[in-house]
């Protein structure tokens, strides 16, 4: 069923919004198609409509919607009739793009009563939301309240400071305990590489012999 609903509305991640590779118009486009998408993820908005409604020009649209194609966010689809080609469809299909609001009440009850134990007691509507945000973005349960920790551990019981975690992972696409435990052990192997590299010869038989 298409999105016809004047009235109607799409939501989408952040991560394609704080994406620093994709150009504003991209985000505009993908914006746009996020609106109209149908269950399916699919819409069919024309050329000709979205030149009229976002006031661009053809090439600019081309220009674009090809960015969103090569960052993996839309999948252009040639619809057919009979075997003959009928117009084009644009399914989204960025990962956790549309939030999924199936996350269990139970497990955002849960993260929810532990942020306020460690971060704040007197939780702002605000606070809750973004909560709510990073699980619909997939971070898993157990990585948010580990992010949690290390803000308590580092004296920083903040809900930026948590945010500035998330987003540093997210760079490196982690959204599990245990891809940031594999990456923190991978990250303090290379600093104990780098650290032995510029050791003097004598530095480098004791840490040698850890």
């Amino acid at each position: 069923m298409r999105n016809k609903n004047p009235n109607g509305f799409g939501i989408i991640s952040k991560s394609v919004m704080l994406d620093k590779n994709l150009h504003i118009i991209a985000k505009a486009l993908y914006a746009y198609l996020s609106v109209y998408a149908d269950g399916d993820k699919k819409c069919f908005p024309t050329r000709q409509k979205m030149q009229n409604d976002l006031n661009i020009s053809q090439d600019t649209i081309s220009k674009y919607l090809k960015q969103l194609e090569n960052c993996g966010y839309i999948e252009r689809i040639s619809e057919r009739n009979k075997g003959k080609f009928t117009h084009n469809a644009y399914k989204i299909t960025v990962k956790n793009s549309i939030i999924n609001f199936t996350v269990d009440e139970s497990e955002t009850s849960n993260l929810k009563d532990y942020y306020k134990k460690n971060i704040n007691a007197d939780m702002k509507p605000f606070e809750e939301k973004q909560i709510e945000q990073w699980l619909n973005e997939g971070y898993a349960k157990d990585l948010i309240m580990e992010c949690i920790n290390i803000a308590v551990k580092n004296n920083k019981p903040t809900l930026n400071y948590v945010c500035g975690i998330i987003r540093n992972l997210s760079k490196s696409s982690i959204k599990t305990l245990d891809e940031y435990n594999r990456h923190e052990q991978q990250r303090k192997g290379e600093t104990k590489n780098k650290f032995i590299e510029n050791s003097s010869e004598s530095e480098k038989s004791k840490l040698n012999g850890l």
